[in-house]
């Protein structure tokens, strides 16, 4: 993806393509490219309420005279990103270290912040955080926000998962503009310190480097993968100060702050080492951090459609061989689902199979369906199982138990099952 130099409303002199993280340009790349997620993307495209009405009602509008420090790291941040468009900065009643950005209204961008971080952030600070979230802005994240996406049954959780997972890349891309922003990664460690712990006082800020050395080495084989891990929407604090280190030993993050390579080495020298990472090294490295929260499925692009027949194949005839025979009807409409060739597969695998082997084999399919289907797609699955049951105008209750193991594995609810027993009886009469 190419970065224009108007984002989400946002004008921005700064090259973003040399800034944001590849992981997040090709999972968005990957979710875009999936037509049953730009479906849902365009219907939930609405217009907005209006925020900064909510916001002049209930937060206070800074200006410079109230808060000399905010403006001036917006002076700041403006010079760093070329930016033009004009931003209104309002304080929310806020007992957490927090700040948020609204896409523009009107032209006008809206930045919100916490009473807690107006009083407890120093000017570096301020910088790296209303860095971090302008960052969210000029790369036009807000597109995408989980909201419209999470309650669709349309949507596989392979699409949530990936969705989760450019978020958080999404964030270490904001991030990168929070540390152009500040050009200091002490400051930014110690934003994360205050964020993270809620302490400011400065017999614990002396520790906060402490803190970034031990996150910095965290290794991956120390952290266990979770499933709660492939649907957070923000990476843990220790995978993103990796992430931010490594981006502050870049050559690209140094070329970008105006330093030639020599003078660049001797800023890291300053910081222990002269290192320098090359754009490649830079996101290999991050890709590595990265990985501690994706799930192994996160790239599988493989198509769904063959595993939804084998599934629909074995489950099928297993419904119709539930009381004991199967007739012709029976065959017939499995046959429409999956193919002659597909029966026969299907009479193959279950005369070779163990009762044992078999459930196995079922449960391997329905773990990929339910990773890569929606809850609707899934819930075609048991209505087709139905029609091969009713096949026969008779229904057995072998066959419904056959039916209800199955659904139980794809995660549906039985009551599909009697809403389509009920639906499709009719038709068959």
């Amino acid at each position: 993806m190419v970065f224009g130099d108007k984002q989400g409303g946002v004008r921005c002199g700064l090259d973003l393509d040399r800034v944001v993280f590849d992981g997040e340009v090709e999972m968005r790349n990957a979710l875009l490219a999936d037509k049953r997620f730009r479906t849902i993307l365009q219907r939930s495209e609405s217009p907005a309420l209006s925020a900064r009405r909510q916001l002049l009602l209930s937060a206070l509008r800074l200006s410079e005279k109230l808060s000399p420090e905010v403006f001036k790291a917006l002076a700041h941040i403006r010079a760093v990103l070329g930016l033009e468009t004009p931003i209104e900065v309002f304080c929310v009643s806020g007992s957490e270290i927090n700040a948020f950005v609204v896409p523009p209204e009107r032209g006008v961008l809206l930045l919100g912040i916490t009473s807690a971080a107006l009083e407890q952030l120093d000017l570096e600070e301020l910088r790296f955080v209303i860095g971090h979230e302008i960052g969210h802005v000029v790369f036009d994240h807000f597109r995408l926000s989980p909201d419209a996406f999470l309650e669709d049954d349309e949507l596989a959780p392979i699409h949530i998962a990936r969705l989760c997972a450019w978020m958080r890349y999404a964030e270490l891309t904001a991030d990168r503009i929070g540390l152009l922003a500040c050009d200091d990664f002490d400051a930014a460690v110690r934003a994360f310190f205050k964020l993270t712990s809620g302490l400011s006082g400065a017999r614990f800020l002396q520790h906060a480097a402490e803190c970034a050395t031990q996150y910095a080495d965290v290794q991956s084989e120390h952290l266990d993968n979770s499933e709660d891990d492939w649907f957070s929407t923000h990476p843990y604090s220790p995978l993103r100060i990796k992430a931010l280190d490594a981006y502050s030993r870049s050559l690209g993050f140094h070329e970008i702050c105006g330093r030639s390579q020599s003078e660049a080495k001797f800023h890291r020298l300053l910081s222990g080492t002269n290192e320098l990472l090359s754009e490649a090294a830079l996101e290999r490295e991050v890709r590595a951090v990265m990985q501690v929260m994706d799930p192994s499925f996160l790239s599988d692009d493989s198509d769904v459609t063959p595993v939804v027949r084998e599934f629909l194949a074995l489950a099928g005839y297993a419904v119709a061989l539930a009381d004991g025979k199967v007739v012709r009807g029976e065959k017939k409409a499995l046959g429409k689902l999956v193919g002659k060739r597909g029966v026969l597969s299907a009479k193959q695998t279950l005369m070779e199979l163990s009762e044992e082997q078999h459930a196995e084999k079922m449960e391997e399919l329905a773990r990929t369906l339910k990773m890569k289907l929606g809850r609707t797609a899934r819930q075609k699955v048991i209505e087709d199982l139905v029609t091969i049951a009713l096949a026969d105008h008779q229904l057995h209750k072998a066959e419904v138990e056959t039916l209800v193991t199955a659904a139980e594995r794809l995660a549906v609810s039985p009551e599909v099952i009697e809403h389509a027993i009920v639906r499709l009886s009719g038709t068959l009469d």
